[in-house]
């Protein structure tokens, strides 16, 4: 059965985990779709509050290793920041999945 997979894949590895853990306070179902991938640390102009929420101050401070899930064709995946073809291309190449990319700000390579 196809699945539908969100990556936080922009930022340092701390803003991607946290900004898996806001999608899984806010939407329970897609915790074990949700992923924060490898890549390589880039900082942003906007500080990340996201730690402060009381629905996942607790959560933060476990331990947390970046996975990534098998891919399988007809999957679809929704890609949120910017991301390094290394991080990428090893999930999807040889596969037909569908991948979405949020914008502006999106970067394929950019780093």
């Amino acid at each position: 059965m196809p699945q539908f997979f969100l990556y936080a894949v922009g930022g340092t590895a701390r803003h991607r985990h946290l900004r898996k853990l806001l999608v899984d306070a806010c939407m329970p179902p897609l915790a074990s779709l949700s992923f924060s991938l490898q890549n390589s640390d880039e900082t942003f102009r906007i500080p990340c509050t996201i730690e402060q929420l009381e629905c996942i101050r607790e959560t933060a401070k476990q331990p947390h290793e970046p996975k990534a899930p098998e891919m399988c064709d007809k999957d679809t995946v929704l890609l949120i920041g910017s991301i390094t073809p290394a991080s990428f291309d090893c999930l999807v190449l040889g596969k037909q999945v569908d991948v979405w990319l949020q914008g502006p700000g999106f970067n394929y390579g950019e780093i």
